[in-house]
């Protein structure tokens, strides 16, 4: 065959292999920069929603196997097989979670190469060869995925989403080449690959209706509903249809037998809710396709704890490019390739337009978890704008201009992925890595117990005591704790906390030490500080000592006593203080250790123990404020010797003051710390309560002063080197 050679005198084919070959490389070298640097660190700790897949790796590793696992709102069986892969091979760790999920992340972006190239390489129609056409396209398209950054936060992180766009892709880049070559072969593996698509991640379910529409519309725009065509195509059709439902069907029949795991998920976020009303359902519809449009270069995205602080889905260059894609495609409708992109972005954004916010009942939950199914077609129609616009541009440059209208766009499109590729590297790494709240979003805490307690001496008679107010976390330590201590999570909130800890203990009698897990972060269980379980253990056990780490403490205690019920405090002492912010006080108790301290006695006290104060408050109507309190003590000259400032918040819950109900009878709980160096004498322990956002304290009604003295202390120290107080309650 006659060799074709390009201006420069080299064979064509050649120098397309060369290009195509290059780019690969870059793209491979890109993804894995970008997506596997440090990947066991960043994000700091792992997500429960990740947690919740290794735990059921570890299932699927122990012969418990599904097609679909309902726990935590469930979860698609791939990426869970997957990582019982990768588990099997490097055991229960982050790495081994997040590995699989990265290496599709980069598979992706040479999928999206490889489709661009399947697509624009040839026209379907006049059977006119583009081979550059499709290698540029699909370059730019990949290069676009490769740096962008809500790709790469995805791409880091073991989530399921990061299987439908490789899935997609792949699946219709060999459905196109089968379709072309009438190629059986391809059409089959095209029908398994769609059949696999339910298996990655809840939008998957609306990909039928992108292909029913594509293939409606390719029928109807081609003639082929006449009788020749038909009995051309619909064997092909059959095929596709019965190979992808053959591989379907176990997922299938699962959700037939349990529908409520079909709607576990999209029942929490389904715009079309009985209880939000017709009109409602409209106006966040349209708010939803609006919030959209203005991500494209405009807006931002705003769940910034999974991902970036505020990213756009394309930058304003890029946006540009997309919709002169968008505008050039709508116009070429009746090509089945522009036509396949503009229905596979509209489709595939439905999941998003038609969901609420994660977590609340507001809407526009625009991010790009649920975007990624669209996200190659996004992609690949700023590809066809960028393309567009280098052939406008040579087309318009004199024959004999130079540079190369093709090697000086190469140089321009280049550059800016190197920028972009740059500023996606010191976004995450060096911005986003360092935000003070990453820690908490991601739960590292939760991540470096497990590992602080997978470190530890085995010791099968000790019993871990964990709280937490927000039982997801408890995920990512189940996945990842393989010690032989037994470990337990405690809501701190509940109602009847000590009850809870008197019979997790009961249930663990024959355990000699119990531990005391306390986070060094409110965020991570309560406000305030409050040592709820350690203040338990305090009281109904012997004190041993506290390990200190950098993000939780670790409290010792033997001897823990279950001969009587458990219970905050014994009893409250009556003190009533009206304050015209419509906060009431309502009674105190006072203790250190087991015992509470009833008024006019005095008992020892260990020097380094801190008194622990219940206070019990009432709120008046129509109360918006959080309100918060000072706890002073005061020598005998007036000084302050010792001040703590709290947020009053409910025991029970943690509910600020502007969350309680009116006349609610609320517990609250402060620790008082005595200072090393106090002197011993007699104080004054008094309270000040005041707007924790004004900082304007309420005084009380009558009275007009902001101080109410709770206790009149008597500090001494006894020969055993222990301290003494005297405790009286009174005003």
């Amino acid at each position: 065959m006659k060799q074709r050679l390009n201006s420069f005198g080299i064979d064509e084919r050649l120098c397309l292999r060369l290009v195509t070959g290059t780019v690969i490389l870059a793209l491979t070298l890109a993804g894995i920069a970008l997506r596997f640097f440090r990947l066991s660190e960043l994000p700091p700790g792992l997500h429960f929603d990740e947690a919740v897949n290794g735990i059921n790796a570890l299932l699927v590793l122990q012969g418990k196997h599904s097609v679909f696992f309902p726990e935590s709102t469930g979860r698609e069986a791939m990426v869970v097989y997957l990582g019982a892969l990768s588990v099997a091979q490097f055991g229960p760790t982050v790495l081994a979670l997040r590995l699989p999920l990265a290496v599709a992340s980069v598979s992706s972006v040479l999928a999206v190469f490889w489709l661009g190239r399947v697509l624009f390489e040839q026209d379907i129609e006049d059977r006119r060869y583009s081979p550059w056409r499709g290698v540029i396209v699909g370059a730019v398209g990949a290069g676009l995925m490769a740096v962008s950054i809500g790709q790469t936060f995805m791409g880091r992180m073991a989530f399921r989403a990061n299987l439908l766009p490789l899935f997609l892709t792949v699946s219709l880049a060999l459905l196109w080449l089968g379709w072309r070559r009438r190629s059986w072969r391809l059409i089959g593996l095209a029908g398994v690959g769609t059949g696999l698509i339910p298996y990655t991640y809840i939008p998957s379910r609306f990909v039928p209706f992108l292909l029913l529409f594509f293939g409606l519309s390719y029928l109807l725009s081609q003639g082929f509903l006449k009788k020749s065509r038909i009995r051309t195509v619909l064997p092909l059709i059959g095929l596709f249809l019965g190979t992808a439902a053959v591989v379907a069907a176990p997922l299938l029949f699962h959700f037939a037998l349990n529908p409520n795991h079909f709607f576990m998920r999209s029942s929490q976020l389904w715009i079309f809710d009985d209880n939000i009303g017709a009109v409602r359902t409209l106006a966040a519809f349209i708010e939803n396709v609006w919030e959209y449009l203005l991500l494209f270069g405009i807006h931002s995205d705003q769940y910034w704890h999974h991902f970036s602080v505020k990213q756009m889905m394309l930058y304003p260059i890029e946006a540009l490019f997309f919709w002169l894609g968008v505008g050039l495609a709508l116009r070429r409708w009746r090509d089945p390739k522009y036509r396949l992109l503009l229905f596979w972005m509209g489709v595939m954004l439905l999941p998003s337009i038609l969901s609420v916010a994660t977590g609340t009942n507001t809407f526009g939950s625009h991010y790009f978890i649920r975007l990624s199914g669209a996200a190659p077609a996004i992609y690949l129609l700023a590809s066809v704008g960028v393309w567009e616009t280098f052939l406008f541009i040579r087309d318009r440059l004199p024959q004999n201009f130079t540079p190369k209208p093709a090697a000086l766009v190469s140089v321009l499109v280049g550059g800016f992925f190197l920028v972009q590729g740059v500023h996606t590297y010191q976004t995450y790494f060096q911005n986003w890595a360092n935000l003070p709240d990453m820690p908490e979003s991601y739960g590292t805490a939760w991540t470096k117990l497990a590992q602080t307690l997978n470190g530890q001496p085995s010791d099968d008679d000790t019993v871990y005591i964990i709280q937490s107010s927000f039982p997801h976390w408890r995920y990512s330590l189940e996945y990842l704790y393989q010690g032989s201590a037994t470990v337990k999570i405690v809501d701190v909130f509940s109602p009847n906390l000590a009850g809870n800890v008197e019979r997790v203990l009961a249930e663990e009698d024959k355990k000699a030490t119990a531990k005391i897990v306390e986070w060094g972060s409110d965020d991570y269980y309560v406000g305030n500080d409050i040592e709820a379980l350690s203040f338990l253990l305090d009281k109904y056990g012997r004190y041993l000592g506290t390990e200190r780490f950098s993000e939780f403490s670790v409290h010792g205690y033997t001897d823990v006593s279950l001969e009587r019920s458990w219970t905050l405090y014994d009893y409250l002492e009556p003190i009533i203080v009206r304050y015209d912010g419509g906060i009431d006080l309502t009674g105190i108790a006072l203790g250190q250790g087991q015992d509470q301290l009833p008024s006019h006695e005095s008992i020892e006290l260990e020097q380094e123990r801190s008194l622990w104060c219940f206070l019990q408050w009432q709120i008046g109507p129509s109360s918006d404020v959080d309100y918060a309190m000072s706890l002073r003590l005061y020598n005998d000259s007036g000084d302050i010797v010792y001040q703590a400032d709290n947020k009053i918040r409910e025991l029970a819950n943690n509910t600020p003051t502007s969350g309680w109900t009116e006349n609610e009878v609320v517990d609250s709980i402060f620790y008082i710390d005595i200072p090393a160096d106090l002197q011993s004498g007699s104080y004054d322990l008094r309270l000040v309560v005041y707007d924790f956002e004004t900082q304007i304290p309420t005084v009380e009604i009558d009275v007009w002063q902001p101080e109410v003295t709770l206790a009149n202390l008597h500090l001494s120290f006894a020969p055993s080197g222990t301290a003494q107080i005297e405790q009286k309650i009174g005003r």
